[in-house]
């Protein structure tokens, strides 16, 4: 995770912010994590399956 970071310019402080905003506390809670073109990261959280 760490190059990808580093190739967009954003720190894993940033997506843990992230995270935190949308209530999320870990990344293997993340489905997805989008960074927008104005410098937002938006995420998706992880959705369990229901039995």
């Amino acid at each position: 995770m760490e190059p990808v970071l580093k190739t967009e310019h954003i720190t894993r402080h940033e997506l843990l912010s992230a995270l935190r905003q949308e209530g999320l506390s870990e990344f293997s809670q993340v489905h997805l994590a989008l960074l927008e073109t104005n410098g937002h990261i938006t995420v998706i959280p992880r959705v369990e399956a229901k039995s």
